[in-house]
């Protein structure tokens, strides 16, 4: 069983922990079985701690898709409906500056056309100026 173990050992790239580069171990029976039966737990803590996360894993990645999918979706939601009120606002908002241009040309039209009749006025009335001053 002691070489079945190390050459176990060596497949699987664990050294030895009585093996010194260059020097030939010493050890006896007991060592061999103690560190033998440290080899078989790890190995068989390695198996069951390898096999829960196997399991595990897809349960967590399947919980968490679930419960943070819902949550995802919310907020993509609400921010796509912030672009949507500000691209709805923004509209508006040039609806509104397009009718305040309307509103100042048509201000500026009438304002020429209030100059012109003052003009005509004047024209009309040329003793009412030198009366007047």
């Amino acid at each position: 069983m002691g070489r079945r173990s190390s050459a176990l050992r060596r497949g699987l790239g664990i050294p030895s922990p009585y093996r010194v580069h260059g020097v030939k171990s010493s050890s006896t029976e007991s060592e061999n079985k103690v560190s033998d039966m440290e080899f078989y737990q790890l190995k068989d803590l390695l198996f069951i701690s390898l096999s829960g996360l196997v399991v595990l894993i897809p349960v967590v990645g399947l919980t968490a898709r679930f419960t943070l999918g819902p949550l995802i979706e919310k907020y993509a939601k609400m921010r796509s409906g912030e672009v949507d009120n500000l691209s709805l606002q923004v509209g508006k908002l040039r609806e509104e500056v397009g009718r305040l241009k309307d509103y100042t040309a048509e201000l500026e039209t009438q304002v020429v056309r209030l100059e012109d009749t003052a003009e005509f006025d004047r024209q009309l009335r040329p003793g009412m100026q030198e009366r007047g001053a």
